[in-house]
């Protein structure tokens, strides 16, 4: 195998702007479609144009892994709406390193790293840390603590759905419900994508997993601000409700 010489940082610039080329890449193909639909004089057409903007180009994962020591890319690949897989290359070098494999991606929703990316350090001796990246800069990092059981993955993990997104759920029954005082939707929504990060935390404290992670400062602003302290308070008491 011929592995080509690079470190973290080059990957998490890597993943970062593939993330931002595409989110500008989408948002330019949205507007050409809403200017050319503004343009036609049939409404047939419009609505034509408008059906596209439903199936609006996502943007998708782009997967960097490399040796343990970040000196070396092993490989690299492109996800889909559902993620990025491990390819052949990236298995047959994390099954022949123990613990010798890091990954890096973008979250194209901006969170942090999701249930299902811990599931692949639970699932693989061969991969060390995992590493998300998102648009504005905050990077996420986990790895499984020493205690852990490769292959035996942790009951607060195992559920269908992630439990990031358990919460987003029952805070906005809550907020519909107006039991939150001081909270509305649109607090939510500029919240949520922070919310994996605040479970993440929540794991770290409990021991089920080792997580880090360097906030941008468009995240950093957003924990910091008074006003979104109701939201974030709520967040956290649902979070050890999920999570006791």
């Amino acid at each position: 195998m011929l592995f080509r010489n690079s470190n973290l940082q080059e990957a998490i610039e890597a993943v970062q702007h593939h993330q931002c080329g595409l989110e500008a890449a989408n948002n330019a193909y949205i507007t050409a479609l809403q200017n050319y639909a503004a343009s036609l004089p049939s409404s047939r057409g419009q609505l034509a144009v408008q059906d596209l903007l439903k199936r609006t180009p996502q943007v998708y994962e782009l997967l960097i892994c490399l040796n343990s020591a970040k000196t070396l890319e092993i490989d690299r690949t492109y996800g889909t709406s559902s993620g990025a897989e491990l390819t052949k290359m990236m298995l047959n070098f994390s099954v022949n390193h123990h613990r010798g494999a890091v990954l890096v991606h973008n979250h194209p929703s901006q969170g942090s790293l999701s249930d299902s990316d811990w599931k692949i350090l639970f699932s693989y001796h061969g991969v060390k840390e995992i590493v998300a990246v998102n648009s504005s800069g905050s990077v996420f990092s986990g790895k499984i603590t020493t205690s852990t059981t490769v292959g035996s993955t942790p009951t607060e993990l195992i559920n269908p759905q992630d439990n990031s997104a358990t919460v987003k759920q029952n805070i906005d029954y809550k907020i519909a419900g107006n039991s939150l005082p001081n909270v509305d939707m649109q607090m939510c929504k500029d919240v949520k994508h922070l919310i994996s990060h605040l479970v993440n935390e929540h794991y770290d404290t409990k021991g089920i997993i080792s997580y880090s992670a360097t906030l941008s400062n468009a995240d950093n602003a957003i924990l910091n601000d008074v006003k979104f302290a109701p939201i974030l308070n709520a967040i956290r008491t649902e979070i050890t409700l999920l999570i006791p």
